[in-house]
């Protein structure tokens, strides 16, 4: 069987990150925007979103679209958290 890789959108808070996992579903590594999600798209890895939908075959500007939405969301909740606390 092949080993498929996969990568998951996660935020926690105000913090966005990308995941690799295996297909044990184990977690390998941390995902560095840029480079190393291009190369890891590049080589077939599957792409899954935060509320678990499968992209089998992504494009860069999927998934570059798909991020900069997120982390539009999670500037307006640190904008509101930060005004709360004024």
């Amino acid at each position: 069987m092949e080993n498929q890789q996969y990568i998951k959108e996660y935020s926690v808070g105000i913090a966005f990150h990308l995941y690799l996992y295996g297909s044990d579903g184990e977690a390998i590594r941390r995902v560095k925007f840029g480079k190393d999600l291009l190369d890891l798209l590049k080589e077939g890895a599957k792409y899954v979103q935060q509320d678990n939908t499968l992209v089998d075959n992504p494009s860069i500007e999927m998934v570059e679209l798909e991020i900069a939405e997120i982390r539009s969301h999670l500037r307006l909740l640190e904008k509101s958290i930060n005004e709360g606390h004024k």
